[in-house]
């Protein structure tokens, strides 16, 4: 029975992981996403405020949270609140997973 539950926990694994790479690729395939990405790397750790990222990449207001939040999702994007501003920044962590992803 110890057997069973260590494969089922191996399986498990393998399908989180694979869903994470999934989610992740979905994100960066998207042109904006991509833009929006890009530029958030470029920035470092600050990253810009909302509206900043809308007006250097003119991408409407009403589309740019989809956009955001699907990199937040995808663990490639974090936000963070000053004051009445959100601002977003890379996530560097999630950096090194791209280059791993086909281990």
């Amino acid at each position: 029975m110890a057997g069973m539950f260590s494969l089922a926990s191996v399986i498990i694994s393998i399908f989180m992981e694979t869903k994470n790479t999934v989610t992740l690729l979905a994100a960066l395939a998207q042109d904006t996403c991509l833009a929006i990405y890009r530029l958030l790397v470029q920035q470092g750790t600050e990253g810009l405020a909302v509206g900043q990222i809308g007006e250097r990449l003119a991408v409407a207001n009403a589309t740019l949270p989809f956009h955001l939040k699907e990199l937040s999702h995808a663990g490639l994007g974090q936000a963070r609140q000053e004051g009445r501003f959100i601002y977003y920044s890379a996530n560097y962590e999630a950096d090194e997973r791209p280059a791993g992803l086909f281990d």
